[in-house]
């Protein structure tokens, strides 16, 4: 299989690809601020040790999530990767019977 995109098809591809990271940052974002009053139903709450901090608020835990993120992260650059390496700089050439016919 030979797969040959033209400059235009790559900047595409990695628009898209740009596009969908922010999507999913802006969504994951969303989902994290979506807790309310949680300063408040923890206010009375004293942490032991700093280590503590990192699970400040249990309902709005973003390290649960790292797998995934990082999953998506990967096939997303491995998907930019495949389209740079098949990106053709070259157009293909007409021969002078190429443009007698057309």
């Amino acid at each position: 299989m030979n797969f040959e995109f033209t400059a235009l098809q790559v900047l595409l591809y990695f628009v898209g690809i740009t596009v969908i990271v922010v999507a999913i940052i802006y969504i994951l974002k969303a989902r994290l601020n979506s807790q309310k009053n949680l300063k408040e139903k923890y206010a009375g709450k004293t942490l032991s040790s700093p280590l503590e901090a990192r699970n400040k608020y249990p309902e709005v835990d973003g390290f649960k999530l790292r797998d995934t993120i990082l999953l998506v992260g990967l096939v997303l650059s491995l998907a930019a990767i495949f389209f740079a390496f098949n990106w053709t700089k070259y157009e293909k050439l007409l021969t002078f019977q190429d443009m007698i016919l057309k």
